[in-house]
């Protein structure tokens, strides 16, 4: 797979970001696993394989879920608050602390050299990942950061809606959620595999025929 001939033939380049951008997959489950932890472990098995399947999905959905669905909980707008400052404080330092995915940066700016229509569309809080990125260094290779507590399905209507979006569109994600998005707004989809969580990625990706790389380094 060569870079020209990706940078020629699309108008716009979607990024999510755990395990596309950074390898920080793992440091979202331990922060998920920290936020819970004084409840059953067997409570906390079940939360985390949720969380597992449905990667790309916000920190309020999914910890939503535990309180409603897997405790039971009626009223728990208190516990729902403190175990997002938990996972907010946890997932912030995993993801300052992690590495880049390797080749992306690299990648990104060779596309950022011909073309600008380059977004990042992840579950991770939103603002929270703009100051990441400006920490990092990294928010200017961007035209558009968007995250949680919108959904990645709502941002791109949004973005196609505004017209903001120029077709061909290729989307490089390493989900489930990444994935449905992509083909339901007839996008390409890229499956990013090396730091994927997605159990059934290689399998749906090779039956659907989307492009795979391990990671951006595949790309010369």
């Amino acid at each position: 797979m060569y870079c020209k001939d990706i940078v020629h033939k699309y108008n716009t380049f979607i990024f999510d970001n755990d395990g596309v951008i950074l390898d920080s997959n793992q440091a979202k489950t331990k922060a998920f696993a920290k936020s819970v932890e004084s409840y059953n472990g067997n409570k906390i098995k079940d939360f985390i394989n949720y969380h597992v399947k449905n990667g790309g999905v916000s920190r309020f959905e999914k910890i939503d879920y535990f309180y409603s669905e897997i405790m039971g909980f009626e009223n728990y707008s208190k516990e729902l608050e403190e175990s997002l400052s938990i996972y907010a404080e946890n997932a912030k330092k995993g993801m300052l602390e992690a590495e880049e995915i390797k080749g992306v940066i690299d990648f990104i700016r060779k596309i950022q050299e011909k073309k600008d229509n380059i977004y990042v569309i992840s579950g991770s809080d939103e603002e929270e990942l703009i100051n990441i990125y400006i920490e990092r260094g990294i928010n200017n290779l961007f035209k558009m950061v968007l995250g949680s507590p919108t959904s990645k399905k709502s941002h791109v209507k949004d973005l196609i809606q505004s017209k903001k979006l120029k077709y061909p569109i290729v989307y490089f994600g390493d989900s489930v959620t990444d994935y449905e998005v992509a083909k339901e707004y007839e996008m390409d989809f890229i499956f990013v595999s090396s730091k994927s969580e997605w159990e059934d990625g290689m399998e749906i990706c090779t039956a659907s025929k989307s492009q795979i790389i391990y990671d951006f380094n595949e790309i010369k």
